[in-house]
């Protein structure tokens, strides 16, 4: 690809006027070569001009109430709270909530804020105390609600509140019990201008003059501090480790106030109005004035914080420590910034820039920084914190690459006009005349013997001895491309250059060594102290070679953007990659790799970095050139954050029904139509809030954690169940928090409940118990009938029959035998009928008694009812199967229909089979039943043949009660009757 599209526009009339000419053209020798000055273009000397220390500010633009913030107080928590003269703003980091107090509650004017019994802050107006337990706003009983009185002063001590006033002196609120100490109590006068702890449970405090007084378990006494002035105007006062205490004026400046008497602070301050003291880390204090801030250390001033340095406004009311060495700062008119000591520091055209983009950065033996813009070089100093500009060089040349070699010569690399030459005020303007192969110069190198590589864009690599151009190397040498863009010095001696769309040529001695990554375009090349190679591509990523094999990272893995510009390392082993998003700060441990990104919001100039424009210097600085100027990173600074963010639900909606109301969630059951639920959550991580990320689960659904940086999750149609949502928040270095929970329940549907299920149950059973009892009862009072028509046809019918029978018998004996001879055919007739009507009788009470309905008793009744045939004709009757029959009842009329079919069947068999044997077998399997009546008679010749109505009625029996028969037979084997139906 071509990557000439990244360098700006070179100006139209650069040579125009200007002090140096084409034609004027020196080679660089001091011995015998002419000298021309060291003016090119504008050279300025300038006084002190501060770097940017203050990238970051919070105000109105951010959502905050109001800009003037005179009181910081970060709660337990983890929020903070800003109080403004315009009402009391919260940050969670990505948002604020902002809280304006009704007139009869109090004024706006939020001075104090403090945490006092059991998480209940406290905030104090200049009339007013106002608690708030996270849920409501509501005045501080027992404090005088008086509209003459003016606080000047609000903090806590051991289990003691402390409200200082300036017109009824002391209030102390401990164990629920106020106390007022005024002028009777031994105060000069009830105008109390200062407080500060001392002890736990004691405090310091002023009267505005020069009194200054301890009050100490319940007594007040007055501390004298030998030669301090009368007239002093004390406003605030700060007790530090060493028992000195501070005491910050309003007109005079700081004093420090020890056991050996007082001792003013003679260096110049930012201002002269101490409006407070703060501590922060390794040992440095903080005085926050009337313009800008003082950093103090061993008790004398080392920085001061002003405007030129990034603060938003020069009155300055609080500077509050947080965690990490990162500290706010409350403006008058300013908002907050936000400020980290060493860790970034930005030059742009506030500081004489002579443009924000800056494309090369180098640095001399003298710790001079030359930093190459779109619009010349700038010189500057740097003396710890402070940084001097000095002049500023080449004005109209876009400088592209700086190098400061090992003779003290500088060298700058221009887009279209070659290369400057410049030592002690002297300068060469090394073109094409001199036997430059390309005027488009991006990249300087140099190697150990001290020559120096220009890497030209079109025209190869030109190596320069000093004096003059002694080789030109092209693809024709063996080059991969003509276009040079970038060049490191390795471990080894050999250069690596990089190319546009022809990878990396390793250059060693003379020879092109190696060509790595063809096709690619590499914009940097770092070897670490282990000899592993990196490469910063243009469009994938970081293309390392480590521990003998290749690898990429890239935006998959976790860095910010795939275009990679630029490569630096630590001294403990960090690589720092500048890209088109940022810097990505990379950290292999073991098999795994940590990426962490660090862009604007943390402090870079800006997000998108320059090719080139990576440099560390001698202090082990990293320097970072940027479209929005050039920022200073120390990596010492930057270091894992252990503590991982405070995590909490901030929503919790029921549809659109806020549930978590005054910080606790409502309830947690609900119908089995209340099933959609989102959940909000913030992970409080103020040094860095981009970088934070979540992992949520709901418990109930999911087993698993999913990781997210949104801070919100929903869940729709969920079913009834218990569910527990759980969220943890992470900052970048990998540390989690707790998870924070709520519990809820989703109830079954109605339908789906035991006590509807029971209900259901009841509708079904009770009526189904009405309707089996009734049907039990009339099947009993059936029974019961059918047993008494059984009985009684045995008894009344059978024995009338019998009687007849008998009496058919007796009468031949008893009459005369004329008479006897003329009856005895009727009689034995009615003998015979009689005798017939008794069998009949017989089968019909059998089929009447309820105690006969199982199939075993159908067997047995169809044996019964032709043994004496059986006997008489010699032929065996058999069953099978009929002991599991026992316990298989039979509907009356089933069993009717089954009786008379192989009643009717035994007969034909005994009548006409001819059978020696027949065999009676039941099958059961469930409700299927099977039953085979099978003889060893002659058979039937032709079963066509066979008509009458008695196989009719058979098979029509059989079909009544949903069963069918067959009839099978041969002549000679006998015949076989089969029924098969149902018991249902």
């Amino acid at each position: 690809m071509n990557v000439s599209g990244r360098i700006p526009q070179p100006f139209s009339n650069i040579y125009r006027g200007g002090l140096i000419k084409s034609e004027t053209r020196f080679p660089y020798n001091p011995g015998h070569y002419a000298v021309i000055l060291f003016m090119v273009g504008l050279m300025l000397v300038s006084s002190v001009k501060s770097q940017t220390v203050i990238h970051n500010n919070l105000g109105i633009k951010d959502g905050m109430v109001y800009s003037q913030v005179t009181s910081i107080h970060k709660d337990i928590y983890g929020y903070m709270w800003f109080g403004t003269s315009s009402g009391l703003s919260r940050w969670d980091g990505h948002h604020f909530n902002n809280y304006i107090f009704p007139k009869s509650l109090s004024d706006n004017n939020c001075k104090w804020i403090t945490e006092f019994a059991d998480s209940l802050m406290i905030i104090a107006t200049r009339k007013n105390v106002v608690k708030y337990n996270y849920r409501t706003f509501r005045r501080l009983n027992g404090f005088p609600y008086d509209p003459n009185i003016r606080i000047s002063g609000l903090l806590v001590s051991g289990n003691a509140l402390f409200i200082a006033t300036q017109t009824s002196g002391l209030w102390i609120l401990k164990d629920e019990t106020w106390r007022n100490l005024t002028q009777k109590d031994g105060l000069a006068a009830n105008e109390i201008t200062a407080i500060t702890k001392s002890d736990p449970g004691a405090v310091y405090l002023s009267d505005g003059e020069a009194n200054i007084y301890l009050y100490r378990d319940g007594i007040l006494k007055t501390v004298d501090i030998a030669g301090i002035p009368k007239d002093l105007g004390i406003n605030c006062l700060y007790k530090d480790d060493n028992d000195v205490l501070w005491v910050g004026t309003k007109k005079k400046g700081l004093y420090f106030a020890t056991s050996a008497g007082y001792l003013k602070q003679r260096p110049i301050l930012s201002g002269r109005k101490i409006n407070s003291i703060s501590e922060g880390e390794n040992g440095q204090f903080f005085v926050a004035t009337d313009k800008g801030v003082s950093i103090i250390r061993n008790y004398k001033p080392v920085f001061r914080l002003t405007q030129k340095q990034g603060l938003s406004a020069k009155f300055i009311w609080q500077v509050y420590p947080d965690r990490n060495n990162v500290y706010y700062i409350a403006t008058d008119g300013g908002g907050v910034d936000i400020y980290r000591p060493g860790l970034f520091a930005t030059i742009d055209q506030s500081c004489n820039l002579p443009n924000n983009e800056v494309w090369a950065i180098c640095e001399d033996r003298d710790r001079h920084f030359y930093i190459g813009t779109t619009n010349g070089v700038a010189v500057y100093s740097l003396d710890g914190d402070t940084c001097r500009f000095i002049k500023s060089i080449l004005p109209d040349h876009i400088i592209l690459a700086l190098h400061y070699a090992s003779d003290g010569v500088l060298y700058a690399a221009t887009n279209e006009h070659g290369v400057y030459a410049i030592k002690q005020n002297k300068i060469i303007h090394i073109d094409t005349a001199l036997g430059l192969s390309g005027t488009s110069v991006w990249t300087i190198a140099e190697d150990n013997a001290g020559l120096i590589y220009f890497g030209t864009y079109g025209g190869g690599i030109n190596i320069w001895n000093g004096a003059r151009i002694t080789d030109t190397l092209t693809t024709a040498d063996g080059l991969p491309s003509d276009d040079i863009i970038s060049s490191y010095l390795g471990s080894d001696g050999s250069i690596y250059f990089g190319t546009d769309g022809g990878g990396v040529v390793k250059y060693n001695r003379g020879t092109i060594d190696t060509v790595l990554l063809k096709t690619n375009t590499i914009w940097s090349t770092f070897e670490d102290q282990e000899n592993n190679l990196y490469f910063a591509t243009d469009d994938k990523g970081l293309i390392y070679y480590r521990n003998g094999q290749w690898d990429t990272l890239s935006i998959q893995e976790g860095l910010s953007h795939n275009s990679i510009l630029g490569i630096l390392q630590d001294k403990r082993g960090k690589l720092y990659l500048s890209s088109d998003n940022g810097l990505n700060s990379v950290e292999f441990i073991g098999d795994s790799i940590r990426i962490i990104r660090i862009g604007d919001k943390e402090g870079l100039s800006a997000n998108e970095c320059n090719q080139g424009a990576y440099f560390k210097d001698s202090r082990s600085l990293l320097w970072f050139g940027t479209v929005n100027g050039v920022t200073r990173f120390n990596p010492e600074y930057f270091l894992p954050d252990s503590l991982p963010p405070k995590t909490h639900l901030t929503s919790i909606r029921l549809y659109d029904k806020e549930l978590l109301t005054g910080g606790k969630p409502a309830r947690g059951t609900f119908s089995y139509n209340e099933n959609y639920f989102k959940f909000e959550f913030i992970g409080i991580n103020f040094a860095e809030p981009y970088g934070t990320r979540y992992k949520y689960r709901l418990k109930g659904l999911e087993d698993n954690w999913s990781v997210t940086q949104h801070n919100y999750v929903q869940y729709t149609n969920l079913k009834n169940n218990n569910y527990t949502f759980e969220v943890m928040a992470g900052n970048r270095w990998g540390y989690w928090s707790r998870p924070v929970t709520y519990s809820f329940t989703i109830a079954a549907p109605f339908w789906q409940t035991w006590w509807f299920a029971l209900l259901i149950l009841l509708i079904i059973a009770v009526p189904s118990f009405i309707i089996i009892r009734q049907r039990t009862l009339r099947t009993a009072a059936m029974q019961n009938l059918r047993a008494k028509i059984a009985a009684d046809l045995h008894d009344e019918i059978g024995a009338g029959l019998s009687e007849i029978s008998i009496l058919s018998a007796v009468i031949p004996a008893k009459a005369p035998e004329d008479v006897v001879k003329q009856l005895r055919p009727d009689l034995e007739k009615i003998g015979v009928t009689a005798r017939s009507i008794i069998d009949k009788m017989s089968d019909i009470v059998w089929m009447v008694n309820p105690h006969k309905d199982s199939m075993a008793s159908l067997i047995n009744r169809l044996t019964d009812s032709f043994s004496d045939i059986f006997e008489a004709k010699g032929i065996q009757f058999k069953t099978r199967n009929i002991e599991a029959l026992n316990r298989k009842k039979i509907k009356m009329e089933y069993r009717q229909h089954l009786f008379l079919i192989f009643k009717e069947a035994i007969h034909n068999a005994v009548k006409y089979s001819g059978a020696h044997s027949i065999t009676l077998s039941v099958q059961i399997h469930g409700t299927k039943l099977k039953i085979t009546l099978q003889d060893d008679g002659r058979g039937i010749k032709d079963q066509k043949s066979v008509s009458g109505n008695g196989l009719k009625n058979m098979k029509k029996r059989a079909a009544d009660i949903n069963g069918a028969l067959f009839v099978t037979s041969e002549p000679g084997k006998g015949t076989t009757v089969e029924f098969i139906g149902s018991l249902k």
